[in-house]
């Protein structure tokens, strides 16, 4: 599936994730527009080293206010992780959990759950899910709220 936004083509690649469909976007061409707000590929891979993870989480039947302990344990524990800029989770409809993470980068995502506090929580966190979760690592190219 394609489209076009501006003068540059963006690609789509649909994947299927369990419950729904996950977008991945891939920019062949540069996006611009009047005032050329968004970078091309090139420009994010020389200046941008932030990094998000974006993804939902399925808990067991039932499970689902513990779920929401055990994730807040895990965003206290995500507070002294270096580079760890935004770590947040959400309440979707039923079982479904959302999950959002932005780090400073690369280094910050590859080290990320090694704290002996974030270890702790994943104990209890691994055994709720119904489901292994479906994540997806991105890099940010606009956004309000944070700079990227």
């Amino acid at each position: 599936m394609s489209g076009w936004c501006g003068d540059g083509a963006v690609e789509q690649d649909v994947q299927w994730q369990g419950y729904g469909w996950g977008h991945v976007w891939r920019v062949q061409s540069p996006l611009r527009m009047d005032l050329r707000k968004y970078p091309t590929e090139t420009e994010r891979e020389q200046t941008m080293s932030k990094v998000t993870m974006i993804g939902t989480i399925t808990c067991q039947d039932g499970k689902g206010d513990e779920m929401a302990e055990v994730l807040g344990a895990m965003v206290t524990a995500a507070q002294d992780e270096p580079g760890c800029e935004i770590y947040s989770y959400h309440r979707g409809e039923g079982n479904q959990f959302w999950f959002f993470a932005l780090m400073s980068g690369p280094e910050s995502m590859q080290s990320h759950g090694q704290s002996g506090a974030m270890k702790k929580a994943m104990e209890s966190f691994m055994p709720l899910m119904a489901e292994p979760p479906q994540m997806s690592q991105a890099t940010p190219i606009a956004a309000i709220g944070f700079d990227i």
